[in-house]
């Protein structure tokens, strides 16, 4: 991958470091209050935000029971989210789960943001068809996208593959999704690996909860 895409060379994964990245997408200096700021000024700009799942308030009782909300990082979610990016030749990859309000990100190498308004995000879309991957091949030409914040201003993201993360319940709690600047696609390997991945990230969710219950009960 050509480092130069992004603006922080040394915090992208396409640098030429054998070791795993550990770093992609950096929003410059933005703040969360700058952010709101920014979206309220962007929402006029027609931004199509994802219908409200008739389920949705199971949803969150069971992404409730997760207990994975504002935790901090975990090594087995960021070398997941390293690896749909090496996979998917993608400069960012992200685990994000849609609470009632926001997209929160539980894996977000290099990205300086922990949550965003639920309205515009990409997650919110993608967990509407938890059988599939949803893929944005150039957000500008996509109406559901086109007025939203990191896609108008910087870093100017195009490119969008998002796989619902689904319990054992068959519930999309978020995705495993990752981006590009440029417009493009996904191959069917690279396809294929986006669905294992996010296949996998489920499966460790529900091994985390069920290990924090049976910590629980045993206490």
């Amino acid at each position: 991958m050509d480092g130069s895409r992004w603006d922080d060379a040394d915090h992208n994964y396409g640098s030429q470091r054998s070791d795993p990245p550990r770093s992609g997408l950096r929003i410059g200096k933005l703040s969360a209050v700058t952010l709101r700021c920014e979206i309220a000024v962007r929402t006029a700009m027609k931004l199509v935000p994802a219908p409200i799942p008739c389920n949705e308030a199971e949803r969150l009782s069971v992404l409730g029971s997760y207990e994975i909300l504002d935790t901090k990082a975990e090594a087995v979610f960021d070398r997941l989210v390293e690896m749909a990016a090496r996979l998917t030749d993608c400069p960012v990859a992200l685990i994000s789960l849609a609470d009632s309000k926001r997209q929160w990100l539980k894996a977000r190498p290099g990205l300086n943001l922990a949550e965003m308004p639920r309205d515009h995000a990409f997650c919110a879309h993608a967990m509407l068809c938890p059988t599939g991957p949803l893929v944005v091949e150039d957000a500008t030409r996509d109406p559901r996208f086109a007025g939203n914040l990191l896609v108008r201003g910087k870093p100017g993201l195009r490119f969008h593959a998002g796989m619902p993360l689904v319990g054992p319940d068959d519930r999309a709690l978020g995705t495993l999704c990752v981006f590009d600047i440029k417009a493009r696609s996904l191959d069917a390997a690279q396809r294929e690996a986006l669905v294992s991945l996010a296949s996998l990230a489920a499966t460790v969710l529900e091994l985390r909860r069920k290990v924090r219950h049976g910590r629980a009960m045993a206490a």
